[in-house]
């Protein structure tokens, strides 16, 4: 180990020089690059500086002979020439000349610049080039001092080596030993891993139908809880139309005691109309007593009348008759002044009988009257009483048909009775049903967690498998390698004498490889056993959880199956009891309707 270290610190090192070499020339040949352009951008500079002032020199000297020629111009335009074309040449000459001398200057002046730029840059790249140059000086430096230090790490490497070939040997002799152990090792493995295999079948297997028989008990769960929701919404309907139906029978039972008040109210009134028709007929019996007196006094009159009438009638014919024989003959003054004077008593008579006759026809008629009117007020009176007599007959049959027995009174308090009791059960029902609810949702929950858990270990076992699988694989490659090994070792050990170091540390390097390996997948095995060891035991507890949640969900099942047939003989019971209530509640409503009738009537038809 403490050789391989060694060689991969130097072969670090070695790789570490190698690219701080390659970095330093690179830097180094860019450099150079970098000055020999900036050279060829001095030399194109100068040489663009040196034409420019050439030019310059040029145009100067241009610029000279152009002034003398004006100057010669000049005096000749003084003495008296008038060459004007030759002027304006001349002219046009100097502005042209002018221009391009500035032309020329700016661009001396420009090319300065660029020479003096040039020049600060080839000053600055010449100082970088000296740094560079003291710092490639000192890598070297250091370079051989790490190269004197690597020759003496090697030194003592190879002293360090041959004793590692010493224990070499030892080594590959415990090697040897190693491998015919851990080929044992493998074949108990290969057997272990064979059972393993089995088992993970069998699990695999037993998973699946666990899998299956969730996948049912889900679905039977799915639809218990269907059953149950439909149930329990029945049931809300039957607690609503329960409270509907109690909401009625109190109204019933407020509108029974309005009834049997207003009842009450009415026998009142029917027994005071009873007692006044009582009073009325006996007073028009005595009436009618008194009128049939009065009557046959007044027939008694009028016959002691007619009697009267008749002899007085009987009377004025004898005294007509006599008058006539007065008339007809003579007679004495003395029977002429009786008989007058008995004419004036019998006029006086029948003057009083004719006043009596008219004051006697006037009470007949008077009482012709009376006796009409009494008869007419005793036939009202009759068939008043008559009527209140029917009107009371009915009310009491309407009243006696609407009052409740006492039979179905008790039978009416027997039923609140039971609508209480319903009641109480539908509260004890409501929570067993809550508390089944959420046992259900627990047990859901529970079966979701375990189908989780198995989907868990069944990947843990395919992962498991494919990595039982690549150990095998490994196994076999190491066996190969391992035999590939020891003939390498068996060849080695002859020409040990004549190995090189390279080879030494390769065989060395796969050889700690190998048993590195080993050990990995041997420490690998054991987790996978341990592994598999937990899984199955998680499996038993799954499959003890399962067989737990079937029986409670088959007793829930039981439960709920008893449940629905309880809610529905009490929601058919609670349904003709609806029934009954409503047939009740229309016949009373029917019977009040008619008592109000009645009341109206008596109230507004006066006795």
């Amino acid at each position: 180990r403490d050789w391989a270290e060694l060689k991969k610190e130097v072969q670090e090192q070695r790789d570490h020089v190698r690219v701080l070499t390659l970095d330093k020339k690179n830097a180094f040949e860019g450099c150079m690059k970098q000055v020999e352009d900036m050279r060829q951008e001095l030399q194109s500079s100068w040489k663009a500086s040196s034409d420019a002032e050439a030019r310059a020199a040029v145009a100067e000297a241009k610029c000279s002979d152009l002034e003398v020629k004006l100057k010669s111009k000049r005096i000749i335009f003084r003495d008296g020439g008038h060459d004007n074309s030759a002027v304006n040449e001349v002219n046009d000459e100097l502005f042209r000349l002018k221009e391009e001398l500035e032309k020329c200057k700016e661009e001396a002046q420009a090319n300065n610049n660029y020479m003096l730029q040039y020049k600060e840059i080839a000053n600055s790249n010449e100082v970088a080039l000296k740094q560079m140059e003291s710092a490639y000086q000192d890598y070297k430096t250091e370079s051989e001092m790490a190269k004197r230090s690597l020759e003496d790490e090697i030194a003592k490497l190879r002293s360090k080596l041959s004793e590692f070939e010493k224990s070499y040997v030892m080594k590959c002799e415990e090697a040897a030993s190693a491998i015919e152990v851990k080929e044992k090792d493998i074949t108990t493995l290969m057997n272990d891993i064979t059972i393993l295999r089995n088992e993970v079948s069998q699990k695999v297997s037993r998973i699946e139908n666990l899998e299956v028989e969730l996948a049912s008990s889900k679905s039977a769960l799915d639809e218990q809880c269907k059953r149950w929701r439909s149930a329990q919404d029945n049931y809300e309907r039957q607690v609503i139309l329960q409270s509907e139906t109690i909401q009625e029978l109190t109204n019933t039972s407020k509108q029974l005691s309005s009834l049997q008040q207003e009842m009450a109210m009415l026998r009142q009134t029917a027994d005071a109309h009873k007692a006044e028709n009582d009073a009325l007929r006996t007073s028009g019996e005595q009436e009618k007593i008194e009128l049939v007196k009065e009557k046959d006094e007044a027939l008694r009159k009028y016959s002691e009348l007619n009697d009267q009438n008749k002899i007085l009638h009987n009377r004025l014919e004898a005294l007509h008759i006599r008058l006539a024989e007065q008339e007809r003959g003579i007679a004495g003054l003395s029977s002429q002044r009786t008989d007058s004077h008995g004419e004036d008593d019998l006029h006086g008579v029948v003057s009083y009988l004719r006043r009596s006759k008219e004051i006697a026809e006037t009470e007949i008629s008077l009482l012709k009257q009376e006796k009409s009117r009494l008869q007419i007020e005793l036939e009202s009176a009759l068939k008043s009483s008559k009527e209140a007599q029917d009107l009371l007959r009915s009310q009491a049959d309407s009243a006696r048909s609407s009052m409740f027995k006492d039979e179905e009174f008790k039978s009416l308090q027997l039923q609140v009775r039971e609508i209480n009791l319903l009641r109480e059960s539908n509260i004890q029902l409501r929570e067993e049903n809550r508390h089944n609810f959420e046992e259900c949702q627990k047990f859901r929950e529970e079966v979701n967690k375990a189908k989780i858990e198995a989907e868990r270990l069944n990947k843990i076992l395919l992962e498991k498998q494919v990595y039982a699988e690549v150990c095998t694989k490994d196994l076999d490659m190491k066996k190969t390698e391992i035999a590939n090994l020891n003939q390498r070792i068996s060849e080695l050990v002859e020409n040990s004498r004549g190995v090189d170091l390279n080879t030494y540390e390769t065989m060395k390097g796969e050889l700690q490889n190998i048993k590195s390996t080993l050990r990995e997948n041997s420490v690998e095995l054991e987790r996978a056993k341990n592994l598999l060891s937990e899984r199955d035991i998680a499996i038993r507890n799954l499959d003890e959880k399962l067989a737990g949640c079937q029986s409670e969900l088959g007793a829930r099942e039981k439960k709920l199956n008893d449940v629905e047939a309880s809610l529905k003989s009490e929601i058919d019971r609670q349904k003709k009891i609806t029934f009954t209530y409503k047939v009740r509640i229309s016949f009373f409503s029917v019977a009040r309707s008619r008592v109000q009738c009645h009341f109206h009537v008596l109230l507004c038809d006066p006795i």
